[in-house]
């Protein structure tokens, strides 16, 4: 089922999760390898940057009103929200990574290599450039 959704552009927060957290550690090769397991998958790329920008969204707004319940995210995750907001200047951090994604949004309009793109600008987020 979550091959299926990713297909079709619905990302599980899972996966979401599992990025950020990496982004956040300076992971640079995990990241590169949950962004080339979703493009292997098929998935389209401003479809996932558009939804990877409002999950990164409503992370800014748990950081803010520090409740779930102003997301989307069902209290299921809690949990992950709580870890993946568990360090200095958080809210910062997440304007830091939604600022590099609307850049990386605006990019990909008119890119004819969005898979390299995407990585690229994963990297540059992933070691704070």
């Amino acid at each position: 089922i979550e091959n299926v959704l990713m297909a079709l552009g619905d990302y599980s927060y899972n996966t979401f999760f599992k990025l950020v957290n990496y982004i956040i550690d300076g992971n640079c090769e995990e990241t590169l390898n949950v962004i080339q397991d979703i493009f292997f998958s098929g998935s389209d790329s401003k479809l996932f940057v558009d939804q990877f920008l409002s999950f990164c969204m409503d992370v800014e707004k748990y950081c803010i009103f520090k409740t779930y319940e102003v997301t989307s995210f069902p209290s299921t995750c809690e949990e992950m929200l709580k870890n993946s907001t568990n360090f200095d200047s958080a809210d910062r951090y997440y304007l830091y990574i939604i600022d590099k994604l609307m850049d990386l949004k605006n990019v990909l309009k008119t890119d004819l290599d969005p898979k390299t793109t995407v990585e690229i600008k994963l990297l540059q987020i992933c070691r704070n450039q």
